[in-house]
C-alpha cells in the first residue's frame, strides 16, 4: 500500500484531483489531502509520503518554495507538479527541485496513466535503501528509530511484519516480493536484505510468497509491535539467527516470539554484548550485571536467538576478527586479542571453523589490488 498527498489551495480543484485518477489501481490506498504549503509540509514530515501531486501557484508558501525545502531536506517523497498551461514555465522550473514529472490541468485519467505508471516503477525502488549506516542508527539511537517508526506507522492499523533475507540473489525475490507492497527495503550486503510492512500480511501470505526460493534462500520473519525497543530486539536476534553457524542455511524460519517485557529486556542484552565484546565477558558476568539468575538467561537467551550467549559472543568477535583482517595491517595475534580472544592458537582454529579458512588466507584473499 503506498501513500499519496493531494495539494492544492482550491477545493474544488482538490476534489477533482482526487476523484479524476484509478488511485487504488496503482496501489495508492492510503491519500492524504492539503490545502496550503504549509498543511502539506506538516503531512509530509510526519509520516513517509511515497507521492505528492502539488499545485505549485499557491498563496503564502508556494508549491516551488515547498520543493526547495523538500530538497534540502532530502524528503524521500516523489514529487509530481500540477499546473495550468499557463504556468507551464514554473512547471520547468521545478525540474530543478527533482520532480518526478508534472501534469496539466484540467487533469486526466488519459492523460496522467505515463505518469502513474511511472511512480508505480519509481516507488518500489525509492523505498529501497542501500546505506548499512542507516540501519546502524535505526539500532544505535532510541530517538532515531522512534521517529523512524512513527513516519512508518502514521496510518498504520497494527504490527509490523519484517523479513530478513539472505541468499545468493536476493534482487530478484526483491523484484517478485513487490506485489505485496513492502513498505521499507534495506540492503545489508550483496546478499543480504531487510524488508517491513507497515501493516503485516497473513502469515500464509509470507509463507506462501517464500516457499519457491526455500531451497536456496534463507527467510527469517515475524510480527511485532511497532515500537522501537520491540524493533530493535526483532531485528538483533534476527542478525544473530541469520548469521549463527548453527543454523540451516536456508529454508524458513519464525522467528521465536518473546513477550513485550522480555524483548525490551534482551534488547539491552544484546546492546550491551555488542558494546563490550572485546572484554573477558562470560554468561554470569551478564547474569550479574542484569541482575538475574544465570540458568533464566541462559534459557532466554537460547529461546530467543536460536543459539548460545556463547556461539553469539565468538559470531561478534570473529565478524570484527574479519573486518581488521581485510581492513588493516594489523598483525593476526594482535587482532585476535583486540577483538576479545586471549588464546592464539584457539582464535585461529575458530576463525578456521567459521570461515573455512585461517585468518592468513582470509587476509590475501579479501585484500584489494591496492593493498596487495
Amino acid at each position: 500500500m503506498y501513500t499519496l498527498l493531494l495539494v492544492d489551495d482550491e477545493e474544488f480543484a482538490l476534489a477533482a484531483l482526487r476523484h479524476a485518477l484509478p488511485w487504488e489501481a496503482y496501489g495508492f490506498r492510503d491519500i492524504h489531502t492539503a490545502t496550503s504549503s504549509p498543511d502539506a509540509w506538516e503531512i509530509l514530515t510526519k509520516q513517509r509520503i511515497d507521492a505528492c501531486f502539488i499545485d505549485i501557484r499557491m498563496p503564502g508558501m508556494t508549491g516551488l518554495e515547498l520543493l526547495a525545502e523538500a530538497q534540502r531536506q532530502n524528503l524521500e517523497t516523489l514529487f509530481v507538479v500540477v499546473s495550468g498551461y499557463s504556468d507551464f514555465s514554473y512547471a520547468r522550473q521545478a525540474i530543478q527541485f527533482g520532480v518526478l514529472d508534472y501534469c496539466l490541468k484540467p487533469v486526466s485519467e488519459e492523460e496522467c496513466r505515463p505518469v502513474l505508471e511511472k511512480l508505480a516503477r519509481h516507488i518500489p525502488l525509492n523505498r529501497i535503501s542501500h546505506d548499512p549506516a542507516y540501519v546502524s542508527r535505526l539500532l544505535a539511537e532510541e530517538a532515531f528509530c522512534g521517529y523512524f517508526l512513527s513516519g512508518l506507522t502514521a496510518s498504520g492499523s497494527g504490527k509490523l511484519a519484517l523479513l530478513l533475507v539472505r541468499g545468493p540473489e536476493p534482487g530478484k525475490i526483491l523484484a517478485a516480493a513487490d506485489s505485496l507492497l513492502p513498505t521499507r527495503i534495506f540492503f545489508l550486503g550483496e546478499d543480504e536484505a531487510f524488508l517491513i510492512w507497515r501493516d503485516a500480511p497473513e502469515e500464509d501470505t509470507i509463507v506462501s510468497f517464500l516457499e519457491a526460493w526455500k531451497q536456496s534462500t534463507l527467510f527469517i520473519y515475524g510480527t511485532i509491535a511497532p515500537e522501537p525497543a520491540s524493533f530493535q530486539n526483532a531485528f538483533r536476534r534476527m542478525r544473530v539467527i541469520c548469521h549463527s553457524r548453527s543454523t540451516a542455511p536456508t529454508g524458513i524460519v519464525k522467528l521465536p516470539s518473546v513477550n513485550e517485557e522480555t524483548a525490551a529486556y534482551l534488547a539491552n542484552v544484546l546492546s550491551y554484548i555488542e558494546e563490550n565484546y572485546a572484554s573477558r565477558l562470560t554468561l554470569q558476568d551478564l547474569a550479574r550485571q542484569f541482575g538475574v539468575n544465570y540458568s533464566y538467561l541462559s534459557q532466554l537467551f537460547k529461546k530467543a536467538t536460536n543459539q548460545t550467549f556463547e556461539k553469539h559472543l565468538a559470531h561478534i568477535r570473529l565478524t570484527h576478527a574479519c573486518r581488521l583482517l581485510s581492513d588493516t595491517y594489523m598483525p593476526i595475534a594482535d587482532i585476535a586479542e583486540k577483538v576479545g580472544f586471549r588464546d592464539y592458537h584457539y582464535f585461529c582454529t575458530a576463525f578456521k571453523r567459521f570461515c573455512s579458512m585461517t585468518p592468513s588466507q582470509y587476509r590475501d584473499a579479501h585484500r584489494t589490488p591496492a593493498d596487495a
